[in-house]
């Protein structure tokens, strides 16, 4: 009853469009953005950085301070959650933290590296127990591999008022 309502108000190729337009959407989002496995150190909690590398294969083995390295494609592809997983195989995923309920990832961008930024995608890894991992302060630019980064020049602000 109320589909033929629909139909009658709207055109059939109307409502087919818009139902396909959904349809490709949630079909680019779920089957053409990778799920990233991703292992960290045994009892790691804290924030995980991907960054942005020129690197062929993305390094999802993190290091201790939770930093790995993807390449442009995964960079710009990634949308769902990811699986992580610690060194014996356990799975995380149930502790990891997400930047809201709408979006998953983080996409802040580092400053300064030599007049440049960095970009990474990154979440949180929680403490067992804790809904909010206590602050703890990490500059990701003193430890990251400088030999493999992308960086992207910074952009001035113009201070010239008219």
């Amino acid at each position: 009853m109320i589909f033929t309502f629909i139909l009658k108000k709207y055109l059939f190729s109307s409502f087919f469009i818009i139902l396909s337009c959904i349809g490709l959407l949630i079909f680019n989002i779920y089957f053409y953005s990778p799920t990233l496995r991703i292992i960290v150190p045994n009892n790691y909690n804290g924030k995980v950085n991907l960054v942005l590398a020129n690197v062929k294969d993305n390094i999802l083995e993190v290091d201790k301070n939770g930093i790995g390295y993807i390449n442009e494609w995964t960079f710009n592809s990634t949308y769902t959650k990811p699986k992580v997983y610690d060194k014996e195989g356990n799975d995380l995923s149930p502790k990891i933290k997400s930047f809201n309920n709408l979006i998953f990832w983080t996409n802040p961008s580092h400053c300064c590296i030599k007049n440049a930024v960095i970009k990474s995608l990154s979440f949180e890894i929680l403490p067992k127990n804790k809904a909010e991992n206590p602050y703890k302060f990490f500059e990701i630019t003193k430890n990251i591999n400088l030999n493999i980064i992308k960086v992207f020049p910074l952009k001035e602000k113009n201070t010239k008022h008219k």
